[in-house]
Parts: structure tokens; sequence; C-alpha cells
């Protein structure tokens, strides 16, 4: 039996399976090796019973180095899974990479979910990524920069009212709660980007200028610091990506750029190429 484990920084999530079938699905907090102690970091829900049967683990953490982590991790996960036979020590980027791979010499793999990520893959290697310095910085194309546009139109009053109706009933706010709220919480970059959702209720032309302008600002951002042929394929993963993709798929012809493969899950595509051997034990 798999497990392929992806350790995030704000959510952790695994998925058990076999060659033929999904055990199930698990997920309980993240944390960042490179700012968090790791000691309990493989601590998990998965059954007792499913984790004895684990043979073979798929690992992909948030800041993980090789030189500091990977004996403490194997330590640990000798102790999460007494019947493991094979271990598999990935940074998170790399996932994005392992679910795209393919013949395809090079490709720029991309994710836009809560966060924005972009790595160049040439002959299934990293070979450069993006520099995007956080969502504090530019997190152009991502939960988070769409959801405080969404909040900062809200609060300025650049939505129409009737948009503003459906937000306010929506999340159960008004203006003067949304900011105490907001400031209060533990990852605000998440919770900034859980309001991404709204583009679903919206306008058309809301939603439309929204998602324009974010994704405008992630391609514009890609040129700069991959100034590279733009016949390149782009591969897509994320939930702002796929559940956005129309709008994705114009702003990236708009900008110049072939889309290849837009999913949803890296851990589906993984889990996937193990059991037709893919990617090698």
């Amino acid at each position: 039996m798999f497990v392929i484990i992806d350790i995030g920084a704000t959510s952790s999530k695994a998925v058990v399976f076999n060659r033929e079938t999904t055990i199930g699905y698990y997920n309980w907090n993240g944390v960042n090796l490179t700012t968090n102690s790791e000691e309990h970091f493989l601590k998990n829900n998965i059954p007792i019973e499913i984790k004895a049967s684990v043979q073979k683990v798929f690992l992909y953490a948030a800041g993980y180095k090789k030189k500091i982590h990977s004996t403490k991790i194997q330590d640990a996960a000798k102790l999460e899974f007494p019947g493991l036979t094979f271990l598999s020590i990935n940074k998170d980027i790399d996932a994005l990479a392992h679910c795209f791979r393919s013949n395809t010499n090079r490709y720029l793999g991309i994710i836009l979910g809560t966060g924005m990520n972009a790595i160049l893959v040439e002959n299934n290697k990293i070979k450069d990524r993006i520099i995007s310095g956080g969502y504090l910085i530019n997190d152009f194309g991502s939960g988070y920069d769409i959801g405080q546009s969404i909040i900062r139109a809200y609060l300025i009053g650049l939505m129409t009212q009737k948009d503003a109706t459906i937000f306010e009933s929506q999340f159960n706010c008004n203006k003067s709660t949304l900011i105490p709220t907001l400031y209060s919480k533990r990852n605000p970059n998440k919770f900034m980007a859980s309001f991404a959702i709204f583009l679903t209720q919206s306008s058309v032309p809301f939603r439309k200028k929204q998602l324009d302008d974010s994704f405008s600002k992630f391609f514009n951002q890609l040129a700069i610091q991959f100034p590279l042929d733009k016949g390149i394929i782009c591969n897509f993963a994320g939930s702002i990506a796929y559940n956005y993709q129309i709008e994705l798929l114009k702003v990236a012809e708009d900008s110049g750029y072939k889309v290849g493969k837009i999913i949803q899950n890296p851990l589906e595509e993984i889990k996937v190429k193990i059991q037709k051997n893919e990617i090698q034990d």
C-alpha cells in the first residue's frame, strides 16, 4: 500500500492507495520545516490500521532541506508507518514537477492556489523557479491576490450594490466587522484566499475584472522572471487555476502563452503515475 503526503505551510493532506484503488483521503494542520519544529509534523489522522499496511511513502514537505531534516524525517516515518519499506522525501515544489512528468522536455509548471509558485522544468528536473516573495510581496494570480482585491473593492465601494449585498450574505460580514476579523486571523493569507470563491456568485463584469487583473499581473511577472520563448507550454495546478480556467486560458492567450494541462490537485496526478509505474519506487 502507498501513501502520498503533502506537508504544506498551512495545511497537510494525504492519499492512501494501492495499484488498483484509492483507500482514503486525509487532512490535518500544516507546518513549514524552515520556520517550525519538525518533531511532530508527521503526526496525522490516518487510521492506525491503515498506517500499519502502508509500505511505501512519498513525502512532499514545505521547507525541506536534506542535510537538516532527512534523518529526523526517516525516524518519524518509521514510527508512523511500522511496515515502511520505501521512503521518498522531496520539497513541496517537487510535487509540481512530478505531477506533470511526461515526455515533454521543457515546460513551466505553475500552481495557482492559496499562493502562487512557478518552476521551469527541463528533462523532468527543476531548472529554475520564480521568485514570488510570498503573499506579502507579489503572489499574483493566487487566491490571496484575488481575495485581497475583492475585499478592497468591497471596502472602498468598487462593487455594485447587488454584488456588495451578495458578498455580505455569503460571508456574513459588513464593513465594520470585516477588518477586525481579517487582522485577528493567525493565517491571514489563507483567510484572504477564502474570499476568491465569491467570484462564483458575483456579477460577470466584476468576476471578469478581478480575474483579468490578477492573471495579467501574473503573466507580466512570468515574462520578467522567465524571459523565454512564449511558445513554451504552461501547465497549471491548484484550485484557482482549475476553477477559473476559462478566464485563465483567455488571459494566457492574450499574453501570448500556450497552456497545456490544468489540474486541481497534484497529488491525484502523482497517484495515477505511481499506479502506472510512471514514477518508480
